[in-house]
């Protein structure tokens, strides 16, 4: 603003040393007078707003323009920066207070342990007892165990020559399975 007032300035001294009849000065005089008075208000404004804005004595003065706007970023930027690290620290921190603090790892062990237990529990319930008639049996299946044929009666594992309710297993082949009560002699099938 005031570069423009200085030429103003002097585009009115340059008029006014030019010698012109009567007539046209006064018409361009009014115009240049209200042109330059409207240049010199603003230029008064303007010193006053920063007279108002001056600081008293014994406090700092902020420079303008560039300075300030890089003096402002370069703060803002410190306490960015400032703020990163000290985060970064307590993290740190943290970490190493968890690594090295024997009770918070107890209890991120349980944490971790019932949270994993709980998704892959699978709850498993005891097949139910069958009851059984006295004297029934129920052959349920044989198989080959380590050289030996057994057989699942009454959901219990039996050999050859053992007693069920009094009667003695003496065959067991791959479906059925005889036993002998005395002279008698019962086959089971497998069901």
């Amino acid at each position: 603003m005031s570069i423009i007032n200085d030429a103003l300035k002097k585009t009115q001294l340059s008029f006014k040393k030019k010698k012109k009849p009567p007539e046209k000065k006064q018409e361009e005089k009014p115009a240049d007078e209200s042109t330059s008075n409207v240049y010199e208000k603003l230029y008064k404004k303007r010193q006053d707003q920063q007279n108002a804005s001056a600081p008293e004595k014994g406090q700092k003065t902020k420079g303008t323009g560039k300075k300030t706007s890089t003096l402002r970023s370069a703060k803002k930027w410190l306490k960015t920066s400032a703020t990163v690290a000290v985060c970064l620290i307590i993290l740190s921190g943290s970490f190493f207070f968890i690594s090295r603090f024997e009770p918070v790892q107890d209890f991120l062990r349980s944490v971790k342990k019932n949270s994993t237990s709980a998704r892959t529990r699978i709850v498993r319930k005891a097949p139910k007892r069958r009851t059984f008639k006295p004297g029934e049996f129920v052959l349920s299946g044989t198989s080959l165990i380590d050289g030996k044929r057994v057989a699942l009666i009454n959901d219990e594992i039996y050999e050859v020559g053992e007693i069920i309710n009094g009667k003695k297993i003496t065959s067991i082949n791959l479906n059925k399975i005889e036993l002998r009560d005395n002279e008698k002699i019962i086959t089971l099938r497998v069901h």
